[in-house]
């Protein structure tokens, strides 16, 4: 049980990272990392994200500046159906509101 509770734990930690989401989401629908950056955003962060999928094996070769090709790798591709089939198991009135 204190395995699966750790894995919930690191799971939250990662989707609640900022930004994090949002780069993925760029890079799903075929821009570049630096599509995610508003004007508003924090740097630091997007730059943490990026880091982070990279290490995790998540996104493919990013351009040095952020800004070059960048692809999910298969295990880009298998977090976003996780992440899909998370949603969809999500109810309705739970997601009002945090739809885009």
């Amino acid at each position: 049980m204190a395995a699966i509770e750790e894995q919930l734990r690191r799971a939250a930690d990662l989707l609640s990272q900022p930004l994090l989401l949002e780069v993925l989401a760029a890079v799903e629908a075929g821009g570049t990392p630096s599509d995610a950056l508003t004007d508003e955003a924090d740097r630091a962060a997007f730059d943490a994200a990026v880091e982070r999928l990279t290490a995790m094996g998540v996104l493919g070769p990013v351009g040095s500046d952020d800004s070059g090709p960048a692809a999910l790798t298969p295990r880009g591709e298998e977090l976003l159906v996780l992440l899909n089939e998370l949603a969809q198991q999500v109810p309705p009135a739970a997601r009002a509101g945090h739809e885009q």
